[in-house]
């Protein structure tokens, strides 16, 4: 289709089209930058040519050959420009490399909405208050609905208890953490909170609830999950730690206590009750 067209008319195609070029030669040194790229990269333009894919990868502009992610020029944040790389090779008759082209395309509009997108995302990620898998109270939710709690424990002198409780080797994610916040749910009272955090562990805040009552407790929801993981046939391991209110307490101090008394549980295997 271009037969009829003269080196030079292909040549001013290349620099009106709205698209980077950069040409590789045979011997592979960069040997053609069209002025759309030229605009693009401003005085770094006149660094590319006569230089070989190697010189180049090693040095500043060596972003500019990656296809694997957009190519990030001229600062940062809205100021930057975003790049889309492509490469097309060409070989002689007798299947000899001859030229390599990398065609560049301008995808900041996109990438930039795809990063407020996932800034968006991360925003809506910190407000949330619930896990999405279980349903129960993430971190964030457990310690926004506990420093109540241990504020009133302080004012009325109440007692309050935490359970930490760990579940390992068991079985996927699903079915069975959905079924473990149940059997949760249906053991505790309406005033308890039960989370499920980030690192795989069940927390439960018990008010009006001391050290012995809280460690009996502990040590009957040990046993029903356990049980519950180990109907598939596996044999998980589950460790509990218990801490109660002291006067210094607040909600982040109560829960470092009661994760230091979990990791320092011994796991205890448990089997599928037949």
């Amino acid at each position: 289709m271009l037969d009829g067209l003269s080196a030079g008319q292909i040549r001013q195609l290349l620099d009106h089209a709205n698209l980077g070029i950069l040409v590789f030669d045979a011997e592979g040194r960069a040997c053609e930058c069209n002025q759309v790229l030229s605009g693009w990269l401003g005085d770094k333009a006149p660094e590319l040519l006569g230089q070989s894919r190697e010189a180049l990868a090693n040095g500043p502009l060596g972003a500019l050959l990656r296809s694997d992610i957009p190519v990030q020029l001229d600062g940062h944040g809205n100021s930057s420009r975003y790049l889309k790389v492509n490469t097309v090779s060409f070989a002689g008759e007798d299947g000899a490399h001859r030229a390599q082209v990398l065609v560049y395309r301008d995808v900041t509009a996109e990438t930039r909405l795809r990063n407020q997108v996932e800034h968006l995302n991360q925003a809506l990620e910190a407000e949330t208050t619930s896990d999405p898998t279980t349903g129960l109270l993430n971190r964030r939710g457990l310690l926004l609905a506990l420093e109540p709690q241990v504020a009133r424990s302080r004012r009325y002198e109440r007692p309050l208890s935490v359970i930490v409780a760990q579940v390992t080797g068991g079985s996927g994610p699903e079915p069975w953490l959905t079924g473990a916040s149940r059997l949760l749910k249906d053991q505790l009272r309406w005033a308890d909170l039960v989370a499920y955090t980030e690192d795989g562990q069940f927390v439960i805040a018990l008010p009006e609830t001391d050290s012995s009552h809280a460690e009996t407790l502990g040590g009957k929801l040990r046993g029903l999950l356990g049980e519950l993981c180990a109907r598939d046939g596996s044999s998980p391991q589950v460790r509990v730690g218990v801490s109660s209110w002291r006067r210094s307490d607040n909600a982040t101090a109560l829960l470092r206590r009661a994760a230091q008394q979990l990791a320092g549980d011994p796991a205890r295997v448990c089997a599928a009750v037949s």
